[in-house]
């Protein structure tokens, strides 16, 4: 982590804030809002990211416990984080994207830097989880569920 990186710990969780190395960023902004409705193109430049970091790092930083591994692998159970399996290929390892730390960048920066998509069950997960964090509640995936396909 950078000198001006802090963790915040209190009482049993612990928490990372940025600035990070530049990496990875999980979008978090729904397509359908950054799409011009009725014209072509995007109705405004500002996407919402959310960092993304190893679970190899979270877990030498203790913001993630090893015990808390086999639960985050088969259900995500984190709800401060979205697990990101490692993608083949592209140098990006098994990952966690810290919900909690979104930040907002100019699409310009990312252009050409894609390297994955969320599939439809993903961006569902997507939604679940960022209901469970920023609403405080927890839903079943069939109710984000989009009959458009």
């Amino acid at each position: 982590m950078p000198p001006d990186a802090v963790d915040h710990e209190e009482g049993r969780r612990k928490f990372l804030s940025g600035p990070f190395e530049p990496g990875f960023g999980l979008l978090m902004s729904p397509t359908c809002s950054m799409h011009a409705q009725g014209a072509e193109g995007y109705a405004h430049p500002v996407r919402m990211l959310a960092p993304v970091l190893s679970i190899e790092h979270l877990l030498g930083t203790n913001a993630i416990k090893e015990a808390a591994l086999p639960d985050l692998r088969t259900y995500d159970h984190l709800v401060n984080y979205l697990y990101l399996p490692p993608i083949e290929g592209h140098d990006f390892p098994e990952s966690l994207a810290l919900l909690y730390g979104a930040i907002t960048i100019h699409h310009d920066y990312l252009e050409e830097r894609r390297i994955a998509q969320l599939s439809k069950d993903a961006a569902v997960h997507l939604k679940f989880k960022l209901t469970a964090f920023y609403g405080g509640s927890l839903f079943s995936h069939d109710d984000f569920e989009d009959d458009g396909g």
